[in-house]
Formats: C-alpha cells, sequence, structure tokens
C-alpha cells in the first residue's frame, strides 16, 4: 500500500463516528464481505497453480541466513509448481491470516472500526502485490522481476540481525578453531621437550 495512501484512509476513517450503530454495521459489512472476495481469489489461485502442473525444475538458495549471507545457505532443487504452492502458502499463512486475525481479535474485545478498514484495503494489497497472483491471475509471464526462484521481501531490520547472527557465529567458530590450533601446538612443544630431557 502507499504510504500516502494509507494517510488518506487514516484521515478518512478518523471523521467516523464508533459508536454509530450504522457505521459499526457497514464497517463490519465492508471487512466481512472483503474478505470472502479474498477467498474467492486465493482458491481460484490455488486451482490454478494445481492445473499448471509444471514440472520445471529449478534451484533454490534455502537455510536460515540465507538473505543475509550466502555462506550459510544451501542448495534445494524443486519444480515451478512446488515452489509457487510453497509462496502461494506463504502468502496465505504468513501474511493473510495471521493479521486478519489479529484485527478481529481487536475489533472483538475494542471495537475498534479503523483496523478494519484498514485491513480490508490491506488484503488486496497484499494479494496483488504477491508473484503468484501476478503470474495465474493476471497472465504475466514469470521474467524480469517475476522470474523465478522469488525473493524473499525480509526488513532490513531483520537483514541487519540475521547478519550479526552469522557474523558471530562465525566469529566463535574462528576462535574455537584457533584455540584448538593453540592447544595443538602447545602439546606438541611440551612433547618435544620432553624427548630431548
Amino acid at each position: 500500500m502507499h504510504p500516502l495512501f494509507a494517510v488518506v484512509m487514516i484521515l478518512v476513517v478518523g471523521h467516523l463516528e464508533p459508536t454509530d450503530p450504522d457505521t459499526i454495521f457497514y464497517s463490519r459489512s465492508i471487512f466481512f464481505l472483503t474478505h470472502i472476495l479474498i477467498f474467492g481469489l486465493c482458491i481460484d489461485l490455488y486451482n490454478k497453480i494445481q492445473r499448471t502442473a509444471d514440472q520445471t525444475m529449478i534451484t533454490l538458495r534455502e537455510g536460515i541466513h540465507a538473505f543475509a549471507n550466502p555462506l550459510y545457505a544451501r542448495n534445494e532443487t524443486t519444480t515451478h509448481q512446488a515452489h509457487d504452492m510453497t509462496k502461494f502458502y506463504e502468502m496465505i499463512y504468513q501474511k493473510l491470516a495471521p493479521s486478519t486475525l489479529v484485527i478481529a481479535v481487536v475489533h472483538y474485545y475494542w471495537g475498534y472500526l479503523a483496523p478494519l478498514l484498514l485491513h480490508s484495503v490491506n488484503v488486496f494489497n497484499v494479494v496483488w502485490s504477491s508473484e503468484v497472483f501476478q503470474v495465474y491471475t493476471m497472465g504475466k509471464k514469470a521474467v524480469g522481476d517475476l522470474q523465478r526462484p522469488w525473493k524473499v521481501h525480509i526488513p532490513i531490520f531483520l537483514q541487519k540481525m540475521a547478519w550479526g547472527a552469522t557474523s558471530a557465529d562465525a566469529a566463535a567458530a574462528a576462535d574455537k578453531k584457533r584455540m584448538k590450533a593453540e592447544k595443538r601446538g602447545g602439546s606438541s612443544s611440551a612433547e618435544k621437550r620432553a624427548g630431548k630431557n
């Protein structure tokens, strides 16, 4: 979602009367209808991925710190269909489902309307901007930015945290190796002195 559009939405929602029964009804209706539509789009997208049965092989760079340091990545081979299905499930379980659940809980317990309306717009942005939607629903070719394997969008602060973790791990491993080398060197020296005596 464009930041300017988000600001406009916040200003518009801010003028709504949160205790007005009609406002509550229409806000909930928009939220439910939006997610019913998104659910239908996801079912259609799932069926399209299944029907392609694209068995073209592709090599991925995987690993818990692969996005921060390629040295920690490993190669993994999969098919286009399996790759696309994985990205589809990531969109559902990492982006859509958790945020929808949180927004629903916040509204249920505290009655906030703004999150309902903002999230109703944001879920469309999540689906629209996904590579699977662009390729399978919009019919775009998987070239350029849409060329597989699709990039993992990691926030900058998480990249820095992961890079720091991998750097610390590498430094610890180097120190451990150096200490072992020094210990072996010290043992060899002691053995040589004992032999001379």
